[in-house]
């Protein structure tokens, strides 16, 4: 929490999105497409200089989009008028008796994923450290090739990708 309170805050397209330092001018233009995207359930095809931030700013305000979603899910789910029997015939709620917390978790629950994938192991390693300085506090999970990942060491121990590729469909059929 506390690293959280040093971060800027800025209001982009109705929201507010923190930010691990003072952002530049290209950052926040950056965030503000990304939002108008989601936002409009698009696609956006948006590029920027090597080392203008482009991964924290995407980021940001992609975790920016998603907690306010989850913000007007949980408003919506109050307004419907979610009794606790109603959320108990939820199987995930059974053991929970907070009205509130049981929206709370259901709008969660209900708020869109955000995937990032990256082409390298290399710079996948790179978001992961970045994260570590985001003000949000995201579950990630982290998925490499069989090359990075295969426990088996006859199909790990060979350096050719299609070799490799056949060697682990082998061993499983």
């Amino acid at each position: 929490e506390e690293k959280n309170e040093r971060m800027p805050d800025y209001e982009l397209m109705g929201m507010n999105v923190k930010f691990p330092f003072p952002a530049y001018p290209c950052q926040l233009d950056y965030m503000s497409k990304v939002i108008e995207a989601l936002n409009k359930k698009e696609n956006a095809l948006l590029e920027s200089p090597t080392g203008t931030g482009k991964t924290m700013s995407m980021l940001c305000a992609c975790f920016a989009w998603r907690e306010n979603w989850i913000t007007k899910e949980r408003e919506r789910l109050e307004e419907q008028g979610l009794t606790t029997d109603q959320a108990a015939e939820e199987e995930e709620f059974t053991n929970t008796r907070n009205t509130k917390a049981l929206i709370a978790e259901k709008a969660r629950k209900n708020a869109p994923k955000i995937i990032y994938t990256s082409r390298t192991h290399s710079q996948l390693t790179q978001v992961v450290r970045e994260i570590q300085d985001c003000p949000y506090s995201p579950r990630s999970a982290i998925m490499g090739s069989r090359s990075q990942l295969c426990s088996n060491e006859s199909v790990r121990s060979i350096k050719n990708n299609a070799a490799m590729n056949q060697k682990c469909r082998s061993l499983v059929q």
